[in-house]
Protein backbone atom coordinates (compact mmCIF):
# COMPACT_ATOMS: atom_id res chain seq x y z
CA UNK A 1 0.00 0.00 0.00
CA UNK A 2 0.66 3.61 -0.43
CA UNK A 3 3.24 5.16 2.43
CA UNK A 4 0.16 6.79 4.04
CA UNK A 5 2.51 8.96 6.53
CA UNK A 6 4.56 10.44 3.53
CA UNK A 7 1.26 11.17 1.55
CA UNK A 8 -0.07 13.53 4.57
CA UNK A 9 3.39 15.00 5.22
CA UNK A 10 3.33 16.36 1.45
CA UNK A 11 -0.14 17.51 1.07
CA UNK A 12 -2.11 19.62 2.88
CA UNK A 13 -5.11 17.36 2.53
CA UNK A 14 -5.93 17.67 5.58
CA UNK A 15 -10.12 17.15 5.79
CA UNK A 16 -10.47 13.81 4.99
CA UNK A 17 -8.87 10.49 3.42
CA UNK A 18 -10.85 8.03 1.23
CA UNK A 19 -8.55 5.03 0.65
CA UNK A 20 -10.04 2.73 -1.87
CA UNK A 21 -8.78 -1.15 -1.17
CA UNK A 22 -9.03 -4.74 -2.74
CA UNK A 23 -11.27 -7.16 -0.70
CA UNK A 24 -8.02 -8.95 0.14
CA UNK A 25 -6.63 -9.13 3.57
CA UNK A 26 -4.00 -8.22 3.88
CA UNK A 27 -4.01 -5.21 6.76
CA UNK A 28 -4.31 -2.35 3.78
CA UNK A 29 -7.80 -0.86 5.87
CA UNK A 30 -6.33 -1.05 9.53
CA UNK A 31 -3.03 0.32 8.68
CA UNK A 32 -4.99 3.26 7.17
CA UNK A 33 -7.11 3.69 9.93
CA UNK A 34 -4.31 3.62 12.43
CA UNK A 35 -2.09 5.93 9.96
CA UNK A 36 -4.61 8.77 10.04
CA UNK A 37 -5.60 8.45 13.52
CA UNK A 38 -2.21 9.60 14.26
CA UNK A 39 -2.29 12.68 12.67
CA UNK A 40 -6.32 13.44 13.50
CA UNK A 41 -7.31 13.05 10.22
CA UNK A 42 -11.11 11.78 8.85
CA UNK A 43 -10.56 8.43 7.18
CA UNK A 44 -12.70 5.98 5.25
CA UNK A 45 -11.71 2.69 3.77
CA UNK A 46 -13.60 1.19 0.99
CA UNK A 47 -13.76 -2.16 -0.87
CA UNK A 48 -14.08 -3.23 -4.59
CA UNK A 49 -14.00 -6.62 -6.36
CA UNK A 50 -13.11 -4.73 -9.40
CA UNK A 51 -9.13 -4.12 -8.30
CA UNK A 52 -9.24 -7.95 -9.28
CA UNK A 53 -10.00 -7.53 -13.04
CA UNK A 54 -10.39 -3.86 -13.55
CA UNK A 55 -8.27 -1.09 -12.19
CA UNK A 56 -9.53 1.28 -14.61
CA UNK A 57 -13.25 0.98 -13.25
CA UNK A 58 -12.19 0.33 -9.66
CA UNK A 59 -9.97 4.13 -9.84
CA UNK A 60 -13.67 5.21 -11.88
CA UNK A 61 -15.47 4.04 -8.46
CA UNK A 62 -12.82 5.99 -6.52
CA UNK A 63 -13.44 9.11 -8.51
CA UNK A 64 -17.21 8.70 -7.95
CA UNK A 65 -16.89 8.71 -4.48
CA UNK A 66 -14.81 11.37 -4.47
CA UNK A 67 -17.35 13.98 -6.86
CA UNK A 68 -19.45 15.74 -4.65
CA UNK A 69 -16.67 16.67 -2.20
CA UNK A 70 -15.62 19.50 -3.50
CA UNK A 71 -11.63 18.44 -3.05
CA UNK A 72 -8.51 17.75 -4.38
CA UNK A 73 -7.98 14.14 -4.85
CA UNK A 74 -4.48 12.79 -4.36
CA UNK A 75 -4.22 9.75 -6.43
CA UNK A 76 -1.95 7.12 -5.52
CA UNK A 77 -0.48 3.48 -6.29
CA UNK A 78 0.95 0.95 -4.11
CA UNK A 79 4.60 1.68 -2.93
CA UNK A 80 4.69 4.92 -5.03
CA UNK A 81 4.89 7.76 -2.26
CA UNK A 82 5.15 11.72 -3.12
CA UNK A 83 8.26 13.07 -2.22
CA UNK A 84 8.40 17.07 -1.32
CA UNK A 85 5.88 19.20 -1.13
CA UNK A 86 3.08 21.41 -2.97
CA UNK A 87 4.73 24.35 -3.41
CA UNK A 88 3.02 28.01 -2.59
CA UNK A 89 0.15 28.83 -4.51
CA UNK A 90 -0.40 25.10 -6.44
CA UNK A 91 -3.84 26.08 -6.56
CA UNK A 92 -4.33 29.27 -7.51
CA UNK A 93 -4.57 28.48 -11.25
CA UNK A 94 -8.54 27.49 -11.79
CA UNK A 95 -7.82 24.26 -13.76
CA UNK A 96 -8.80 21.45 -12.17
CA UNK A 97 -5.84 19.06 -12.68
CA UNK A 98 -2.10 18.89 -11.59
CA UNK A 99 0.52 16.61 -13.12
CA UNK A 100 3.33 15.60 -10.94
CA UNK A 101 6.27 13.65 -12.57
CA UNK A 102 7.14 9.90 -11.97
CA UNK A 103 10.50 8.69 -11.47
CA UNK A 104 11.49 5.18 -11.21
CA UNK A 105 14.59 3.01 -10.25
CA UNK A 106 15.68 2.78 -13.55
CA UNK A 107 16.16 6.66 -14.38
CA UNK A 108 12.77 7.01 -16.77
CA UNK A 109 10.34 9.73 -15.67
CA UNK A 110 7.09 10.52 -16.72
CA UNK A 111 4.02 13.37 -15.72
CA UNK A 112 0.70 12.22 -14.88
CA UNK A 113 -2.47 13.45 -13.59
CA UNK A 114 -2.28 12.94 -9.82
CA UNK A 115 -4.34 15.84 -8.24
CA UNK A 116 -7.59 15.90 -9.82
CA UNK A 117 -10.10 18.46 -8.49
CA UNK A 118 -13.91 17.19 -8.27
CA UNK A 119 -14.59 19.94 -10.76
CA UNK A 120 -12.76 17.32 -13.09
CA UNK A 121 -15.00 14.28 -12.07
CA UNK A 122 -18.10 16.19 -12.29
CA UNK A 123 -16.98 17.27 -15.84
CA UNK A 124 -16.65 14.06 -17.08
CA UNK A 125 -12.94 12.49 -16.15
CA UNK A 126 -12.62 9.26 -16.58
CA UNK A 127 -9.91 6.25 -16.51
CA UNK A 128 -9.91 4.14 -19.56
CA UNK A 129 -8.25 0.73 -19.89
CA UNK A 130 -8.27 -1.80 -17.34
CA UNK A 131 -4.74 -2.21 -17.42
CA UNK A 132 -2.43 0.98 -17.64
CA UNK A 133 -5.20 2.49 -17.16
CA UNK A 134 -5.09 6.65 -17.92
CA UNK A 135 -7.16 9.67 -16.75
CA UNK A 136 -9.44 11.17 -19.66
CA UNK A 137 -9.71 14.81 -19.41
CA UNK A 138 -11.90 16.26 -21.71
CA UNK A 139 -10.81 19.66 -22.58
CA UNK A 140 -8.92 20.21 -19.35
CA UNK A 141 -5.84 22.22 -18.80
CA UNK A 142 -2.81 20.50 -17.47
CA UNK A 143 -0.97 22.09 -14.81
CA UNK A 144 2.77 20.96 -13.98
CA UNK A 145 4.40 20.92 -10.21
CA UNK A 146 8.19 20.96 -9.59
CA UNK A 147 7.15 19.05 -6.25
CA UNK A 148 6.11 16.38 -5.00
CA UNK A 149 6.99 14.27 -7.46
CA UNK A 150 5.73 10.61 -7.52
CA UNK A 151 8.47 7.96 -6.45
CA UNK A 152 8.25 4.46 -8.09
CA UNK A 153 11.63 3.20 -7.13
CA UNK A 154 10.64 0.79 -4.98
CA UNK A 155 7.57 -0.32 -7.02
CA UNK A 156 8.23 -3.16 -9.41
CA UNK A 157 5.01 -5.73 -10.35
CA UNK A 158 4.87 -9.77 -9.20
CA UNK A 159 5.09 -12.51 -11.62
CA UNK A 160 1.61 -12.72 -11.19
CA UNK A 161 0.06 -9.49 -11.50
CA UNK A 162 2.52 -9.14 -14.88
CA UNK A 163 0.91 -12.46 -16.13
CA UNK A 164 -2.70 -10.79 -15.36
CA UNK A 165 -1.42 -7.64 -17.38
CA UNK A 166 -0.16 -10.17 -20.53
CA UNK A 167 -3.95 -11.62 -20.36
CA UNK A 168 -5.47 -8.48 -19.92
CA UNK A 169 -3.55 -6.90 -22.82
CA UNK A 170 -3.79 -9.39 -25.08
CA UNK A 171 -7.62 -9.29 -25.18
CA UNK A 172 -7.52 -5.61 -25.21
CA UNK A 173 -5.31 -6.24 -28.08
CA UNK A 174 -7.45 -8.99 -29.85
CA UNK A 175 -10.71 -7.11 -29.62
CA UNK A 176 -9.03 -3.92 -30.86
CA UNK A 177 -6.10 -4.74 -33.32
CA UNK A 178 -5.67 -0.71 -33.72
CA UNK A 179 -5.20 -0.34 -29.88
CA UNK A 180 -1.74 0.72 -29.55
CA UNK A 181 -1.50 2.04 -25.83
CA UNK A 182 -1.72 -1.63 -25.19
CA UNK A 183 0.12 -3.12 -27.79
CA UNK A 184 2.91 -0.42 -26.13
CA UNK A 185 2.33 -1.75 -22.69
CA UNK A 186 2.18 -5.88 -23.71
CA UNK A 187 5.65 -5.62 -24.99
CA UNK A 188 6.97 -3.60 -21.89
CA UNK A 189 5.19 -6.31 -19.76
CA UNK A 190 7.13 -9.17 -22.04
CA UNK A 191 10.23 -7.22 -21.87
CA UNK A 192 9.99 -6.86 -18.01
CA UNK A 193 9.36 -10.62 -17.71
CA UNK A 194 12.07 -11.78 -19.62
CA UNK A 195 10.06 -12.66 -22.68
CA UNK A 196 12.14 -11.05 -25.28
CA UNK A 197 11.38 -12.73 -28.06
CA UNK A 198 7.87 -12.23 -27.76
CA UNK A 199 8.59 -8.62 -26.62
CA UNK A 200 10.42 -7.94 -30.07
CA UNK A 201 7.37 -9.10 -32.00
CA UNK A 202 5.08 -6.95 -29.89
CA UNK A 203 7.14 -3.91 -29.96
CA UNK A 204 7.51 -4.02 -33.90
CA UNK A 205 3.60 -4.63 -33.99
CA UNK A 206 3.68 -1.19 -31.88
CA UNK A 207 6.14 0.65 -34.06
CA UNK A 208 4.25 0.50 -36.95
CA UNK A 209 0.85 1.87 -35.51
CA UNK A 210 -0.01 5.18 -36.03
CA UNK A 211 0.31 7.34 -32.42
CA UNK A 212 2.52 8.94 -30.27
CA UNK A 213 5.97 10.24 -31.94
CA UNK A 214 7.49 9.54 -28.38
CA UNK A 215 6.06 5.75 -27.66
CA UNK A 216 6.45 5.10 -31.39
CA UNK A 217 10.46 6.03 -30.71
CA UNK A 218 10.58 3.81 -27.24
CA UNK A 219 9.27 0.98 -29.43
CA UNK A 220 11.68 1.17 -32.12
CA UNK A 221 14.56 1.57 -29.39
CA UNK A 222 13.13 -1.23 -27.44
CA UNK A 223 13.40 -3.51 -30.22
CA UNK A 224 16.99 -3.12 -30.82
CA UNK A 225 17.37 -3.34 -26.80
CA UNK A 226 15.41 -7.23 -27.50
CA UNK A 227 17.47 -7.93 -30.22
CA UNK A 228 20.76 -7.26 -28.45
CA UNK A 229 19.77 -9.33 -25.52
CA UNK A 230 18.94 -12.07 -27.83
CA UNK A 231 22.21 -11.99 -29.49
CA UNK A 232 21.43 -10.48 -32.88
CA UNK A 233 23.81 -7.70 -32.49
CA UNK A 234 24.33 -6.53 -35.88
CA UNK A 235 20.49 -6.55 -36.30
CA UNK A 236 20.42 -4.51 -32.83
CA UNK A 237 22.74 -1.76 -34.07
CA UNK A 238 21.08 -1.39 -36.74
CA UNK A 239 17.48 -0.90 -35.23
CA UNK A 240 18.86 1.21 -32.82
CA UNK A 241 20.30 3.26 -35.50
CA UNK A 242 16.77 3.33 -36.93
CA UNK A 243 15.35 4.60 -33.55
CA UNK A 244 18.11 7.79 -33.45
CA UNK A 245 17.21 8.67 -36.98
CA UNK A 246 13.61 8.54 -36.07
CA UNK A 247 14.34 10.77 -33.10
CA UNK A 248 17.70 12.48 -33.10
CA UNK A 249 17.16 14.53 -29.90
CA UNK A 250 16.73 11.41 -28.17
CA UNK A 251 20.44 10.08 -26.53
CA UNK A 252 19.19 6.57 -25.52
CA UNK A 253 19.75 4.19 -28.73
CA UNK A 254 23.50 6.30 -28.71
CA UNK A 255 24.11 4.79 -25.28
CA UNK A 256 23.23 1.59 -26.13
CA UNK A 257 25.25 1.63 -29.38
CA UNK A 258 28.12 2.50 -27.80
CA UNK A 259 28.14 -0.04 -25.03
CA UNK A 260 27.68 -2.58 -27.78
CA UNK A 261 30.79 -1.39 -29.38
CA UNK A 262 32.68 -1.10 -26.56
CA UNK A 263 31.76 -4.60 -25.75
CA UNK A 264 32.45 -5.65 -29.47
CA UNK A 265 35.94 -4.17 -29.27
CA UNK A 266 35.07 -1.31 -31.75
CA UNK A 267 36.23 1.67 -29.32
CA UNK A 268 36.38 3.91 -31.97
CA UNK A 269 33.02 3.81 -32.83
CA UNK A 270 31.79 3.54 -29.17
CA UNK A 271 33.57 6.98 -28.98
CA UNK A 272 31.85 8.71 -31.42
CA UNK A 273 28.26 7.37 -30.59
CA UNK A 274 29.24 8.25 -26.41
CA UNK A 275 30.51 11.89 -27.81
CA UNK A 276 27.22 12.33 -30.06
CA UNK A 277 25.16 11.56 -27.41
CA UNK A 278 27.07 13.86 -24.59
CA UNK A 279 27.01 16.83 -27.37
CA UNK A 280 22.78 16.76 -27.54
CA UNK A 281 21.00 19.41 -26.10
CA UNK A 282 18.41 18.13 -23.51
CA UNK A 283 15.23 16.95 -25.12
CA UNK A 284 11.72 18.84 -25.09
CA UNK A 285 10.55 14.82 -24.96
CA UNK A 286 8.18 14.42 -22.08
CA UNK A 287 7.68 10.26 -22.16
CA UNK A 288 10.20 7.22 -21.11
CA UNK A 289 13.52 9.55 -20.59
CA UNK A 290 16.17 7.25 -19.32
CA UNK A 291 17.55 9.98 -17.04
CA UNK A 292 20.66 7.70 -16.35
CA UNK A 293 22.10 8.01 -19.81
CA UNK A 294 22.58 11.57 -19.84
CA UNK A 295 23.59 11.46 -16.05
CA UNK A 296 26.06 9.30 -16.24
CA UNK A 297 25.95 6.04 -19.19
CA UNK A 298 27.25 8.21 -21.49
CA UNK A 299 30.34 9.48 -19.47
CA UNK A 300 31.02 5.97 -18.96
CA UNK A 301 30.76 4.47 -22.46
CA UNK A 302 32.95 7.68 -23.57
CA UNK A 303 35.96 6.64 -20.30
CA UNK A 304 35.35 2.72 -21.20
CA UNK A 305 36.34 3.90 -24.67
CA UNK A 306 39.04 6.31 -24.00
CA UNK A 307 41.18 3.53 -21.74
CA UNK A 308 41.30 1.24 -24.26
CA UNK A 309 42.22 3.94 -27.15
CA UNK A 310 44.96 4.69 -24.53
CA UNK A 311 43.83 7.71 -22.70
CA UNK A 312 43.60 5.92 -19.16
CA UNK A 313 44.40 9.17 -17.01
CA UNK A 314 41.25 10.06 -18.54
CA UNK A 315 39.24 7.38 -18.36
CA UNK A 316 40.48 7.17 -14.75
CA UNK A 317 39.35 10.67 -13.88
CA UNK A 318 35.69 10.27 -15.68
CA UNK A 319 35.57 6.99 -13.39
CA UNK A 320 36.17 9.00 -10.17
CA UNK A 321 33.87 11.60 -11.21
CA UNK A 322 30.81 8.87 -12.17
CA UNK A 323 31.85 7.16 -8.44
CA UNK A 324 31.27 10.91 -6.64
CA UNK A 325 27.97 10.86 -8.33
CA UNK A 326 24.67 10.91 -5.66
CA UNK A 327 22.43 8.23 -6.50
CA UNK A 328 24.69 6.49 -8.22
CA UNK A 329 22.75 2.47 -8.66
CA UNK A 330 24.79 0.08 -6.40
CA UNK A 331 25.60 -2.58 -9.62
CA UNK A 332 27.31 0.49 -11.03
CA UNK A 333 29.34 1.27 -8.14
CA UNK A 334 30.39 -2.36 -7.95
CA UNK A 335 31.51 -2.79 -11.41
CA UNK A 336 33.70 0.74 -11.64
CA UNK A 337 35.14 -0.52 -8.13
CA UNK A 338 35.39 -3.83 -9.53
CA UNK A 339 37.46 -2.30 -12.83
CA UNK A 340 39.91 -0.60 -11.02
CA UNK A 341 40.76 -2.99 -8.66
CA UNK A 342 41.12 -5.71 -12.06
CA UNK A 343 43.81 -3.21 -12.83
CA UNK A 344 45.30 -3.09 -9.44
CA UNK A 345 45.04 0.82 -9.87
CA UNK A 346 45.15 3.36 -6.56
CA UNK A 347 46.81 6.02 -8.26
CA UNK A 348 46.00 7.73 -11.54
CA UNK A 349 47.28 5.54 -14.71
CA UNK A 350 49.51 7.56 -17.04
CA UNK A 351 48.05 7.80 -20.74
CA UNK A 352 49.34 5.33 -23.07
CA UNK A 353 50.05 2.77 -20.27
CA UNK A 354 49.16 -0.99 -19.87
CA UNK A 355 45.49 -1.59 -21.17
CA UNK A 356 45.06 -4.51 -18.69
CA UNK A 357 41.51 -6.91 -18.81
CA UNK A 358 38.98 -4.06 -17.90
CA UNK A 359 35.29 -5.27 -17.94
CA UNK A 360 33.01 -4.73 -20.55
CA UNK A 361 31.00 -1.38 -20.06
CA UNK A 362 27.71 -0.79 -17.84
CA UNK A 363 25.36 1.27 -19.64
CA UNK A 364 21.55 1.19 -18.14
CA UNK A 365 19.66 -1.63 -19.80
CA UNK A 366 15.73 -2.22 -19.12
CA UNK A 367 14.27 -4.17 -16.06
CA UNK A 368 13.80 -7.77 -16.35
CA UNK A 369 11.62 -9.84 -13.54
CA UNK A 370 14.47 -10.35 -11.44
CA UNK A 371 14.74 -6.67 -10.65
CA UNK A 372 18.32 -5.42 -11.38
CA UNK A 373 19.72 -4.89 -15.13
CA UNK A 374 21.46 -8.28 -17.05
CA UNK A 375 25.53 -7.64 -16.89
CA UNK A 376 27.74 -7.83 -19.76
CA UNK A 377 29.03 -10.90 -17.94
CA UNK A 378 26.91 -12.99 -17.89
CA UNK A 379 24.70 -12.94 -21.17
CA UNK A 380 21.72 -14.95 -21.81
CA UNK A 381 22.23 -18.17 -23.79
CA UNK A 382 19.84 -17.68 -26.95
CA UNK A 383 18.76 -20.59 -29.03
CA UNK A 384 18.76 -20.44 -32.55
CA UNK A 385 15.41 -20.37 -33.24
CA UNK A 386 15.55 -17.35 -31.15
CA UNK A 387 17.90 -15.84 -33.26
CA UNK A 388 16.01 -16.54 -36.42
CA UNK A 389 13.02 -15.11 -35.20
CA UNK A 390 15.09 -12.02 -33.80
CA UNK A 391 16.77 -11.40 -37.24
CA UNK A 392 12.90 -12.09 -39.30
CA UNK A 393 11.70 -9.98 -36.75
CA UNK A 394 14.41 -7.15 -37.90
CA UNK A 395 13.76 -7.41 -41.32
CA UNK A 396 10.10 -6.90 -40.77
CA UNK A 397 11.11 -3.55 -38.47
CA UNK A 398 12.98 -2.31 -41.67
CA UNK A 399 10.19 -2.47 -44.20
CA UNK A 400 7.89 -0.84 -41.90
Amino acid sequence: MPDLAAAVAAMPIDDAWFVLNGEDADGTEQAALEAFEAVDIPCKVFHSKLFEFDFGSARNEMLELAAESGAWLLLLDPDSPPVGALPDGWDDDPSPVRELQLRDRWGASWWMSYLVNSDAILSGARYVGRAHEFLALDGATLIRLDSPFIDRRGFGATPERNRWYVKVLREDLQADPGNARAAFYLANTLRDMGEDVEALQVYITRAAMPGSDEETFWAIHQAGCCLDRLGNHVNAMRVLLMAHTFRPSRPEPLCVLAQLANRNGEHLTALAMAQRGLELKPTTDELFIDGTVTAWGLALEQAVAWWYLGKQADAYAEFERILAMEGLPDYVIQRLRDNLTLQGITAPPQQGGDLGKMSPSISPAPPHATGEPPTTTTPRIVTEPARRTAAKSAEGLGQM
